[in-house]
């Protein structure tokens, strides 16, 4: 339950119908209306801005499925690199 409130906090300003959506097709993949593969193209589709949830969904997903987040090793580097410049300025 702790992802589905962090998901609800992410969108529960600006965007409520995000969350909605969320809710819906989890509800359809529980009753069996879509499978893993469309789960996972929805919720990609739904949090394509928000790449932590992406992320974390992946837990749900059983194993050999996994959404990839296109980008997030690129700025796990940069934010490694930025850090280490900045260390290096204090010694």
């Amino acid at each position: 339950m702790g992802y589905v409130e962090a998901v609800k906090e992410a969108f529960k300003d600006h965007n409520p119908a995000t969350y909605q959506d969320f809710l819906r097709v989890m509800d359809d993949f529980r009753n069996h209306r879509i499978g893993i593969a469309e789960v996972a193209s929805r919720v990609k589709a739904l949090f394509r801005d928000s790449p932590g949830l992406l992320v974390g969904f992946n837990a749900f997903l059983p194993k050999g499925y996994k959404i990839q987040v296109v980008g997030i090793d690129e700025l796990a580097a940069c934010f490694v690199r930025d850090v280490s410049l900045d260390d290096d300025g204090y010694r």
